[in-house]
This record gives structure tokens, C-alpha cells and sequence, in this order.
């Protein structure tokens, strides 16, 4: 079976700036005699250059007219219908198509484009064996088949033109509808015209500019129109040419290159040796002393300046906080000296008659504001202060001790006496006093008594 399809009548090359066909519930071009019409024009049409014809005042000698462009001999019939389907395909951009003369053109008929439209034409021709020769926009009919258009020529519409070379200094991918004016230089250096663009930037076809590359991606091809994504573990900013390895790495023929052990990765995308100096963990540069960074611009250990400081191993020095200062090569950050004051991160001598608190200049004139910068200036007093409290403390401890001793003595002698006393009265009352020689009193001796 040999199918046919009616014939559309193109009128974009001839003057006239519309074209028609039918489309099944698809939206697909049909092979028979009836289907949804669809008109396609050159003018955009809230954003569309084909759509639904509106049933709104269609008439029998409009559908008519239309048939008879198609390449039909007549219409046999029309209709309106909701085609939801078709509809988010093709939005309704003709309304209100009224002929009054079924024998005239299109151009005689009146029409208005509005979008406000449920009801679509339906539209049934007589049909005429016509051999197929509409193509979308983009392709046109070769061989019994749509065939895209070819690099650097394009087709505007859903028709049977042949696709058109793109005007010079314009250029086009295969399948376009329209050209891109190139926005920098053409080269023919790929064996066809193509557009250049800045090293980090692509051209875009669909924009007709030249793009920056996206985050995390790369270009460094002027001839290239993508973008190319960078390898895992690198980064890369906006428009940029090549992938920022992580550190201890270099870029390398696309991809990143692990440096060997006791280099670090240069500011130049090399790997180098550290002097006198072992490398950082992180294999980024050299470790330098404390007072000294990294300097990865000049690939060498360089010295803080005055008012900033660094530990070992930094690759940038900090600044001093308020009112400490340092000097250059400094490890660290020191308030001013008794008697001076901080000034713009310098300590200056504070002017006679004045007290310095390290800090600030403070008048002598005043006993209570002299005894506050003192308090502020110095602690010299205090390990004084606490000694005496100190020593106080231990005499107060001491004397209390020897009043405790004194009265435990006094204690204990009285208990004495009084044994004594207890045991003299036990003895008279046992014993009697015998002389054997009265000549002496310590003859006398102590008997027991007779009972």
C-alpha cells in the first residue's frame, strides 16, 4: 500500500507568511485526510510559531481555502474539538479565521491571534494522491524522509522548503532552525565555519554567546563548544582553563598528579623541594619557623611584618590583637612597657606628669585617677601585701600554740601537788613518827602504828 499525505502549500518563501497541516491526537503529522489543523508563521506567537487554529466564526469557505492551500481539492467537512493533548504541545494562536470566498487565498481571509481558545478546528479534506514533502523546522525532505538540516544552514518552519545556508559571519548546528551571529572570530580550521570563543568560555548555540564555563568545569580549547567536567578531588572557578588540583598535586594533561614524597606543589603547577625545611602535612609548601609564613607567590619562607606574628609551620601570619604590638619576625605579640601607651599599633613614651598603664596615658594630678593607673600600671605591691598577711597569720597561729601549752602545763602541775598532798595525809594516818636518836631530826623514822 502506498500512503500519501495532502500537500501544504508553502508560502513563507513566496510572500505569504503562513502554512498549514494536519495532526492526529499526537500531535504527529497525519497520513490521511483529516486532522487537527495546525498553522505555523514566521511571527512568534506568545512565545510559539506553530499552533491550534481557534473554532471561533471558522466558517465552510475558510476551511475551504485552507484545504485548497494544503494541496486538497476541497473541504469536505469541519469541526471543533478539545485536544488537551495537542494543546500542551501546540497553544492556540489563531482565532476568529473567517473567508468569504472559498475560490480566494489565505490572504484574502481575516484572522486574529489570541491564545483564549478551548475549541479547536477540526478539519476533513478531499483527499489528493500528493507525494509527502513537509518536514519540521530544523529538517527538510530528502529521499522519502526528513533529514535535519546540515551544519550551517537552517529552516524556519514546518514546511517543505529546502534548508538555507546561513548568511556569512552567522553560523548553525546541525538541525537548526535559525543562525547565530558569531560573537568573536570564525574559524574554518575544523573544515567548516565555526565560532571562537576566550579560553574558559564556550559558545553557546542556543544563545548565540559565548558562555563561561560553569563551576567545576573547564575549557581549554577555543575550538570546543562544552565545557569539560573536572576530575574527582580538583575544583575550578568560572571560566577557568584548567582544574585546581587539592595540595601535593599538579594538573597534568587534563587530570591531577600526585607529587612524590618531599615535594610540595608550586604556585606554578610543579612540583618542588623544600631547602633546609621539611614540607607541610599537607604537602602545600614548606613548614617555616615561627615568625616566618609560606609564601607560596615567591615559593619561600618569608618574614611576618611588624604587628602580625605565626607559629611554625603557618602560611600566614595573624595580626596582633588591640593594644599589643611586635616586631617583624615576631612569634609573638607583647602589650607596651610600663610608662608607655598604645598608639595606632605603636608604643610611644607617655608625656611627663602622666602615668602609663600599658595601655593609655593617664594624669598625675589626681590621687584617686594616680592610684588607679598604679593598680593598672603594676602588681609590684601585692606579693608584699600577701607576704604580711601571710606572716601575721603564722605569728597569730604561734602564740596561740604556746597559750595552749602554758595551760596544759599549769594543769598537769596542779594534779601533781595534789597526789602529793593525798599521799602525805595516807602516810600519818598509818604511820607514827619513832626517835631513836634525838640528837637528830633525821634519825626520826616513821613506824607503824601499834593497835
Amino acid at each position: 500500500k502506498q500512503w500519501y499525505q495532502r500537500r501544504v502549500a508553502i508560502t513563507a518563501g513566496r510572500g505569504k507568511p503562513f502554512a498549514f497541516n494536519l495532526v492526529d491526537e499526537h500531535g504527529y503529522q497525519t497520513i490521511n485526510r483529516q486532522g487537527l489543523l495546525l498553522v505555523h508563521t514566521l511571527k512568534s506567537i506568545e512565545g510559539a510559531t506553530s499552533g491550534t487554529v481557534c473554532g471561533d466564526n471558522f466558517n465552510n469557505a475558510s476551511a475551504a481555502v485552507i484545504c485548497k492551500q494544503m494541496g486538497h481539492s476541497q473541504a469536505v467537512s469541519w469541526s471543533t474539538r478539545d485536544h488537551k493533548g495537542v494543546q500542551m504541545m501546540y497553544p492556540a494562536i489563531m482565532n476568529n479565521v473567517s473567508c468569504t470566498n472559498p475560490e480566494k487565498q489565505f490572504d484574502d481571509c481575516s484572522y486574529v491571534f489570541d491564545h483564549e481558545c478551548t475549541q479547536d478546528v477540526y478539519l476533513v479534506c478531499e483527499l489528493d494522491e500528493v507525494e509527502p514533502t513537509m518536514c519540521p523546522a530544523g529538517s527538510h525532505f530528502v529521499e522519502n524522509t526528513c533529514e535535519p538540516c546540515a551544519r550551517n544552514t537552517f529552516k524556519a518552519l514546518y514546511n517543505a522548503d529546502p534548508c538555507q545556508p546561513c548568511e556569512e559571519g552567522s553560523v548553525s548546528d546541525p538541525g537548526m532552525s535559525s543562525c547565530w551571529p558569531c560573537p568573536g572570530i570564525i574559524t574554518t580550521d575544523t573544515g567548516y565555519p565555526q565560532c571562537t570563543c576566550p579560553l574558559g568560555k564556550v559558545f553557546n548555540m542556543n544563545t548565540g554567546e559565548c558562555e563561561s564555563c560553569p563551576p567545576d568545569t573547564y575549557n581549554a580549547d577555543i575550538l570546543s563548544t562544552v565545557c569539560t567536567k573536572c576530575p574527582a578531588g580538583s575544583t575550578a572557578m568560572p571560566s577557568s582553563t584548567a582544574c585546581d588540583c587539592r595540595s601535593g598535586s599538579v594538573w597534568v594533561a587534563g587530570t591531577c598528579k600526585q607529587c612524590a614524597d618531599s615535594t610540595y606543589s608550586a604556585a606554578d603547577n610543579t612540583c618542588q623541594k623544600c631547602t633546609n625545611v621539611p614540607v607541610l602535612d599537607d604537602g602545600s609548601g614548606c613548614k617555616c619557623a615561627a615568625g616566618s609564613y609560606w609564601s607560596s607567590s615567591y615559593n619561600s619562607c618569608a618574614q611576618c611584618q611588624p604587628n602580625t606574628f605565626s607559629s611554625e609551620g603557618a602560611t600566614k601570619c595573624s595580626p596582633c590583637r588591640e593594644y599589643t604590638v611586635s616586631f617583624a619576625g615576631a612569634a609573638q605579640c607583647t602589650f607596651c612597657a610600663e610608662g608607655q601607651q598604645w598608639v595606632d599599633g605603636q608604643c610611644q613614651d607617655c608625656p611627663k606628669g602622666t602615668i602609663g598603664n600599658k595601655i593609655e596615658c593617664i594624669s598625675g594630678n589626681s590621687t584617686e585617677m594616680n592610684a588607679l593607673s598604679a593598680g593598672k600600671s603594676s602588681n609590684s605591691w601585692l606579693w608584699p601585701m600577701i607576704a604580711c598577711i601571710a606572716l601575721a597569720i603564722a605569728c597569730i597561729c604561734l602564740a596561740l600554740a604556746v597559750i595552749h601549752l602554758r595551760n596544759k602545763l599549769k594543769r598537769n602541775t596542779i594534779t601533781y601537788g595534789t597526789d602529793i598532798l593525798e599521799e602525805a595525809e595516807f602516810m600519818e594516818m598509818s604511820y607514827e613518827p619513832r626517835i631513836t636518836d634525838l640528837s637528830s631530826a633525821d634519825n626520826i623514822q616513821l613506824l607503824p602504828a601499834e593497835k
